[in-house]
């Protein structure tokens, strides 16, 4: 028979070891960082990525498949937090106006990427961009991998 003293000493060490975890599994820093969204030097397609597998790598958001529509909700708000701190000033602020009257924080994560993705992707014009890839030359001192990563670009757009 098992004493009441080692029962005891059992299920406070079992929930000293588990706060123990919790404590610095919330203490990890977070792995990589996204930057601010620079219109200028990146597509928002491609931000958009980065932001995901930032997502990913840190464990920001995730939830499992058969959670509960409030986890799905509460990891859709942290998704949101975290994208509106890593942002930057200048894409926060054409987000308040894209998303107004209402605050950013009210709308879901998936709400607020369609609304940057159809404000920072223009609706291209196919003969400007047949244009822009049948005047695509490689230049003199252009290496003939660099040129094909340029010409690629082209094509895809």
């Amino acid at each position: 028979m098992i004493s009441y003293n080692f029962v005891w000493f059992f299920s406070t060490f079992t929930h000293v070891l588990t706060c123990a975890f919790t404590v610095s599994a919330m203490a990890l820093p977070l792995l990589g960082s996204v930057g601010e969204f620079d219109p200028a030097s990146e597509t928002f397609t491609a931000y958009f990525e980065r932001l995901e597998q930032f997502f990913v790598a840190n464990g920001i958001g995730q939830c499992p498949a058969d959670a509960t529509v409030a986890v799905v909700q509460e990891a859709s708000k942290k998704k949101v937090a975290v994208m509106i701190s890593v942002i930057g000033k200048k894409t926060y602020g054409t987000l308040r106006d894209l998303c107004s009257p209402e605050n950013p924080k009210e709308k879901t994560f998936e709400a607020i990427i369609e609304l940057l993705q159809q404000h920072f992707k223009p609706k291209r014009l196919e003969v400007e961009q047949s244009y822009r890839f049948h005047r695509c030359f490689q230049e003199e001192n252009e290496s003939v991998s660099s040129y094909s990563a340029r010409l690629r670009h082209r094509a895809s757009t």
